[in-house]
């Protein structure tokens, strides 16, 4: 399993500044550029049929978000 770490130092290192980039090509990037495991591409629960990592990723941008470090459509 890719910890937080990992996906966070491919976010920040990744991500373009200044510009709104959809959530498919976020995770798209992170695939291109992370090497996910077996335990990655898991299914993350029951009923919602994505990978883990999708959750994890999403779980970093909330974080990074949080922090001031990331800006979202959804930001006041």
């Amino acid at each position: 399993m890719t910890h937080d770490t990992t996906f966070r130092a491919t976010l920040t290192q990744h991500l373009p500044r200044h510009t709104w980039i959809s959530i498919a090509d976020i995770y798209a990037m992170v695939e291109q550029s992370t090497p996910l495991d077996a335990d990655d591409r898991r299914c993350s629960g029951r009923v919602a049929h994505v990978p883990s990592w999708h959750k994890n990723v999403r779980k970093v941008l909330y974080a990074l978000r949080r922090e001031g470090r990331l800006l979202s459509r959804s930001t006041p």
